[in-house]
């Protein structure tokens, strides 16, 4: 095993079934304390190689993110399974 995000929130992965190096990862506000990296859904298209923060929506409503799964029609699209909010669609950039 190799730490590839230092972030100790990580709550749940997805890859994007279009691109099988792209891979997404969410990172829940609920669990964040301290100096930690910013809550959002963060993006790799490298395999898990690098990161980059690619939406704070998560941290703007503070949603507890469970689950993860890029929509296979449109990868543009996440479905999130939340603590709290139920099923949430969000539009990626």
């Amino acid at each position: 095993w190799t730490v590839v995000k230092a972030q100790p929130a990580m709550t749940a992965l997805a890859q994007d079934p279009t691109a099988p190096a792209r891979v997404y990862a969410a990172s829940s506000s609920i669990f964040n304390v301290g100096p930690q990296l910013a809550a959002g859904i963060y993006v790799s298209s490298d395999s898990g190689g690098t990161w980059s923060l690619l939406s704070s929506e998560v941290d703007q409503f503070h949603l507890s993110i469970l689950h993860m799964k890029v929509n296979p029609h449109n990868p543009k699209q996440v479905f999130l399974g939340t603590r709290g909010a139920g099923l949430v669609r969000m539009s990626l950039p």
